[in-house]
């Protein structure tokens, strides 16, 4: 079968043959445009995916952890000064997460229930933290409290972590 088009293309004359190259050429460069259009559009619908979502991802998860380890020095600032007034204070940190998590829910490229978990984790995370940083200062040192707060200190950090290799 593939010799009975080659036999069809010797069967054409010279002059349709030399007309038929620049056909053939053009065929290819049409081709080659379509395809370079194609991808070409689709670099730049990722780019504007990166530029809009991804990157902002990354610098909220970024802040994530800078918020975390603020966090993490305000309750060990208050131990040290005995300031139960400074844990109080500390309220604001946690305000400034959770802004910056309701930011990574605004995102298209964030699962929802990547956040919520993080969201959950935190909340605890927190409460723990502040309710041991208190029993501290008020000198209740409670060895299984101060693991489990450090414990939890790590897992939020690992989490974080993860969360910003990711991106």
């Amino acid at each position: 079968v593939p010799f009975e088009h080659a036999s069809m293309f010797n069967n054409l004359t010279l002059r349709t043959r030399i007309l038929a190259l620049p056909a053939v050429a053009a065929i290819g460069f049409v081709l080659t445009l379509a395809v370079t259009v194609g991808f070409g559009r689709r670099a730049q619908q990722q780019q504007k995916l990166v530029e809009a979502s991804y990157s902002p991802s990354l610098a909220h998860s970024q802040r994530l952890e800078g918020s975390l380890d603020a966090f993490q020095r305000a309750l060990q600032d208050a131990v040290g000064a005995s300031d139960a007034a400074a844990v109080a204070n500390a309220d604001s940190l946690v305000t400034a997460f959770n802004a910056s998590l309701d930011s990574l829910r605004q995102l298209p490229v964030n699962p929802a229930a990547d956040i919520a978990a993080i969201a959950t984790f935190w909340t605890e995370y927190t409460g723990l933290a502040k309710r041991t940083t208190l029993a501290m200062i008020g000198g209740d040192i409670s060895m299984e409290a101060m693991q489990a707060m450090r414990t939890g200190a790590a897992e939020m950090k690992t989490r974080l972590k993860d969360r910003t290799q990711m991106e």
